[in-house]
């Protein structure tokens, strides 16, 4: 893989890393805020445990699920 290289500059491995952490980071919050006002409007459950499965579940979740891109 060109990114496993040494060649690779080290700021270019970085950078590809930070935006894998970064989509997936910036892909949630708009459904958190959605899913946690919803749950507690709805008075589907107390404040703080829609705080819990509208923001924290969800990165909870999504970080151990994401692939490892490990060297080959």
């Amino acid at each position: 893989m060109v990114l496993s290289s040494n060649k690779t500059h080290g700021l270019t491995r970085f950078c590809a890393a930070f935006f894998g952490v970064a989509i997936i980071g910036c892909g949630a919050p708009v459904f958190c805020v959605i899913v946690k006002t919803s749950l507690y409007a709805a008075r589907a459950c107390s404040g703080r445990m829609a705080f819990f499965i509208g923001a924290v579940f969800p990165y909870l979740v999504r970080y151990p699920m994401y692939p490892d891109p490990g060297p080959r």
